[in-house]
């Protein structure tokens, strides 16, 4: 049962602006993910069982969908930025309206969302085939996993990496694996104990930093939309409309 919940997580992380942490959320076991992570070496052998089923179902899932979404990012750029973009617009209104916000929590979102945009303009990796890189990429990765509402997608985009590790990871590339799995596991270790934290002592200050993370990366996502033809543009349209209005009902 923990693998097929793994397996749904995964396909979260793949579909683009449906974060794997919500899905967590809605299936009752985002708390204990971030407990077994933060208090690893509390109970080592529960922890590790209850963790190692989850994540052998969202690499199966990571496996088996790259592939679909590395052709529609290749072949349909355009409308699968929209798409995108839709999803994402459509997680926002549940996540505002758990927002308490008042004068401090309004500057922390609009700090959040500056942020997206310096590491968009001042922070773009060389995708050359370093292990530095790409550990790091997976330290990235793992932040986009463990924050709820956070889609990584948005965020490796924005980074002009998502296609390299897409590429990577639809050809099975052990090398890339490898290097990105040790990311992952350094930033879930990390970022579970910061999380775990932040919920128990600060969650309306750790829901505007989300709010303001995505509503940056929904901008810088639609600004790549309109380099196109008027009739590519209408049918994107028509498209970010469609899964707006699906991610909405979904969140």
């Amino acid at each position: 049962m923990l693998i097929i919940k793994g397996f749904i997580i995964g396909i979260g992380k793949i579909i683009p602006g449906i974060s794997g942490s919500v899905l967590a959320i809605s299936m009752g076991i985002y708390d204990r993910i971030i407990k077994s992570f933060s208090e690893f070496f509390k109970d080592v052998k529960n922890n590790f069982k209850f963790l190692f089923q989850i994540l052998l179902g969202i690499i199966l899932a990571i496996l088996f969908g790259s592939k679909a979404i590395y052709y529609l990012i290749n072949n349909f750029y355009t409308f699968t930025l929209f798409v995108i973009s839709g999803f994402i617009l459509g997680t926002l209104p549940s996540l505002i309206r758990k927002t308490e916000y008042n004068k401090k929590n309004i500057i922390i979102t609009i700090i959040s969302f500056s942020f997206v945009f310096f590491l968009n303009y001042f922070l773009k990796f060389s995708l050359k085939t370093n292990f530095i890189m790409i550990i790091l990429l997976g330290f990235i990765e793992s932040f986009s996993s463990i924050v709820p509402g956070i889609s990584g997608t948005a965020i490796l985009i924005n980074l002009g990496a998502y296609n390299f590790v897409l590429e990577n990871i639809s050809n099975l590339n052990i090398n890339f694996l490898i290097f990105y799995t040790i990311g992952i596991l350094i930033g879930l270790i990390i970022f579970s104990k910061l999380i775990n934290y932040l919920i128990r002592k600060h969650n309306q200050k750790f829901s505007s930093i989300i709010n303001g993370l995505i509503i940056a990366s929904l901008i810088l996502i639609l600004k790549n939309c309109f380099n196109t033809s008027l009739n590519e543009i209408i049918m994107g349209i028509i498209l970010f409309i469609l899964s707006s209005f699906v991610s909405y009902l979904y969140n």
